[in-house]
């Protein structure tokens, strides 16, 4: 299988306030609250659109328009609407900065 795109992307957990009502489903804000650090969970899942935003190409998809699902066995998947998209993401996070690469 050949890469067709990469991605990464870090973020400070403090920053992710000012992202809330804007960048986050419902789903992910339950999600998110459902864990002991909620801030640090989003910030990882903002990070992880980012990074899939960039591997599948900025220009044609805004990572305002991706959404974070994690699989039955944890895995973080990217999604835009009802549809998987195709690409692999790992993401990690500290109480202060959190990362993710995404690969396509």
């Amino acid at each position: 299988m050949a890469i067709r795109g990469v991605g990464i992307d870090s973020i400070e957990v403090g920053r992710i306030l000012s992202f809330l009502k804007k960048a986050f489903s419902k789903q992910e804000l339950d999600y998110a609250s459902s864990r002991g650090n909620p801030a640090s969970i989003l910030a990882g899942m903002l990070a992880a659109k980012e990074a899939a935003s960039k591997a599948l190409g900025v220009s044609q998809l805004s990572f305002f328009k991706l959404e974070v699902r994690f699989a039955k066995d944890g895995t973080p998947q990217i999604w835009k609407g009802k549809k998987k998209l195709p690409v692999c993401v790992s993401l990690t996070h500290t109480a202060t900065v959190a990362s993710a690469i995404a690969v396509r």
